[in-house]
């Protein structure tokens, strides 16, 4: 059998082909060495000595390697292809004996590696005890405008030590005054830090420790919070540097000031930093990480790079809010996004559009509940409002209204009945013609068996729905369980009709029914617990005497004003005995009537202190008022009501 031999030239042609195909080619300068060791080089196009490309060549076996991009976050491995060998020749490959050779080529690689790394940390432990202590001048440092906190100097580069967490000096990292980094000749920065404000020999616990990548990021990270501070030195450091943390501080918050690496994002379309810190969030690691914000176009990606834009007090100001919503554990966090809050300072100066009325001043938008006894004339009322909004004619007698389509379930009737009701109420002139726009249903599954679903199909295939009327809610509601309080069943069962009404922005009224014999509070008189009533937006109660036409229909809820109407019911169906002015004036003109009803004249300053608005804005109503003759002067500075 023929062994194959692999040429350097040909492994090394191969290999330049992979970096080329992972954009990471070397600069021209650079030269491959086929040694199984990792070296540093320049990636074509970036900045001498940067160093932002790794690779590892062995020739063991079939070649392999390893090539990274530091720019990028490019980690993969490597392979000689073997087209050309046949099956034999693979199969020698694959042999036992030749893997075995292999992987004691391996182990002693990584011996080597080993010894020449520890000789490479003594080497480093010397060196810093020669290195003096930098006093803060150090271009570099000038430029990221931070302190020296202990660090050292050899005169022309400054000198990071990078500790294991026994407190032990096993690298440095050198910083040339250009900003080029370097670390110590044979050494790996792999499970080493940098760290401030954090004893890691006598364990003594940190309640908060921030851990990020720089040394310059982390400085100035500990100079604006004063918490404890900890430099991985790169982001693929970080997991094994926050698993040790874990290990080593069980009860720290830890919190990675992760790097926004935007500009790799827009070249590379990866964002090294940020994507480090959700790997660490995502395995648990960290309480959270907070990125800072380059959105403006700013150029930077660290703390420190935030700092030097902003300045430091308005950085130590995001930092400490930007750590204090980190601190907060995940099920508040979970509470608060889906939690609604408004500063009461903004909350006034908000513009909020008016209230919107299905039927103008009675019947406005959202979830509206018409309670009242069996036969008292509810499903009348139901029926008259939904065919003069169907319509667009006069409801009520005096209420014109604007047309749009409306949905009755009229889930107690029969086609038949319904069909008398309106041949014989004749709500508006035009019934033969208009009723296009309304839709009956006289059957549907209750709310949690398909009801709903139904409703939210109708609104979203019905864009000029204006009215929904569900007559009765005790038809359509789910059935109560007995699981829980009915309380908390009867509000659940009502909400979920309110959400269909507050997303379509359409009237929605449920017909129900009051308890019998009940006195006192009308409120308190509606069938069902309190949850009924609570979940509504507007509550109707509608009470007429068995032997008389006439009735009172109560109304109160959460944007509406307060009050009774007074209702006939004839042929027509259901009359308003009020005027049709009280359901369409402003309510600061129905204040201001109302009281010259009940008090005969009234002051501006009177006006004010009676409905709690300041004295110019009454001095307008009333001149206002009486500019239209609703109101006139009786005398200096009063006014009364005009002579009928």
């Amino acid at each position: 059998m023929f062994i194959p031999t692999f040429s350097e030239a040909d492994i090394e042609q191969q290999f330049r082909d992979f970096m080329a195909k992972h954009d990471a080619s070397p600069a021209p300068y650079e030269t491959l060495i086929l040694d199984g060791k990792l070296h540093r080089y320049d990636i074509d196009g970036e900045k001498k000595y940067r160093q932002s490309g790794a690779y590892v060549i062995h020739t063991d076996n079939i070649p392999a390697g390893f090539l990274q991009n530091w720019k990028t976050g490019l980690k993969t491995f490597w392979t000689f292809r073997t087209d050309s060998l046949s099956q034999e020749q693979r199969d020698y490959f694959n042999s036992p004996e030749v893997k075995a050779r292999a992987e004691e080529l391996r182990k002693q690689r990584e011996k080597e590696l080993a010894d020449t790394q520890a000789k490479a940390a003594d080497y480093s432990r010397s060196l810093w005890t020669l290195l003096k202590e930098e006093q803060g001048n150090h271009p570099y440092l000038v430029k990221k405008h931070i302190y020296p906190y202990g660090i050292r100097t050899d005169g022309d580069r400054i000198a990071i030590p990078l500790r294991n967490f026994n407190g032990d000096i096993q690298s440095l990292q050198w910083i040339s005054p250009d900003g080029v980094k370097r670390f110590q000749l044979n050494t790996s920065p792999k499970g080493l830090f940098w760290a401030i404000g954090l004893d890691v020999i006598t364990h003594e616990q940190s309640a908060t420790i921030l851990i990020g990548e720089g040394f310059a990021t982390m400085a100035k990270v500990y100079e604006l919070t004063g918490l404890s501070a900890v430099a991985a030195m790169s982001c693929y450091n970080l997991q094994l540097i926050a698993e040790i943390l874990h290990q080593q501080f069980p009860n720290a918050n830890i919190i990675c000031t992760a790097d926004n690496d935007i500009q790799t994002q827009a070249n590379r379309g990866f964002n090294p930093g940020h994507e480090a810190a959700i790997n660490l969030k995502s395995k648990g690691l960290i309480c959270d990480f907070i990125c800072p914000d380059f959105s403006n176009g700013q150029n930077g990606s660290d703390w420190n790079d935030y700092a030097s834009i902003h300045g430091d007090e308005n950085t130590a100001h995001v930092l400490d809010e930007a750590i204090r919503n980190a601190l907060i554990p995940q099920h508040i966090r979970d509470i608060i996004t889906r939690t609604t809050i408004f500063n009461a300072q903004d909350l006034r100066n908000m513009t909020f559009p008016p209230i919107k009325w299905a039927v103008d001043g009675f019947l406005p938008d959202g979830l509206s509940i018409l309670a009242g006894g069996p036969k008292i004339g509810k499903s009348i009322l139901a029926l008259h409002l939904a065919v003069g909004v169907a319509v667009g004619g006069c409801v009520l007698g005096k209420i014109n209204v604007a047309k749009g389509q409306v949905l009755y379930l009229a889930l107690e009737d029969t086609p038949r009945r319904l069909q008398e009701r309106i041949n014989y109420g004749e709500f508006t002139g035009e019934i033969s013609t208009s009723l296009h726009n309304l839709d009956i249903i006289t059957e549907i599954p209750r709310q949690n068996m398909g009801g709903i679903d139904y409703l939210d199909w109708w609104l979203d295939t019905h864009n000029l729905a204006r009215l929904v009327i569900i007559d009765t809610f005790q038809m359509f509601r789910k059935l109560l369980t007995g699981k829980g309080s009915m309380y908390s069943e009867d509000y659940e069962a009502v909400s979920s009709i309110k959400k269909l009404a507050d997303n379509y922005h359409v009237a929605t009224l449920l017909l129900h029914h009051l308890k019998k014999g009940m006195e006192g509070d009308w409120l308190s008189e509606i069938s069902g617990s309190q949850g009924i009533a609570g979940a509504a937006d507007t509550i109707f109660s509608l009470k007429r005497e068995r032997n008389s036409n006439l009735a009172t229909l109560h109304r109160t809820g959460r944007d509406v004003e307060e009050r009774d109407f007074i209702m006939k019911l004839d042929g027509y169906g259901w009359t308003l005995q009020d005027d049709a002015e009280a359901f369409t004036m402003p309510e600061w003109k129905r204040q201001i009537m109302d009281f010259l009803k009940v008090h005969g004249t009234v002051t501006p300053m009177q006006l004010s202190e009676a409905v709690n608005i300041p004295l110019n804005t009454a001095q307008q109503h009333l001149r206002r008022l009486a500019k239209e003759g609703s109101v006139k002067k009786t005398g200096y500075g009063t006014y009364g009501l005009p002579e009928e």
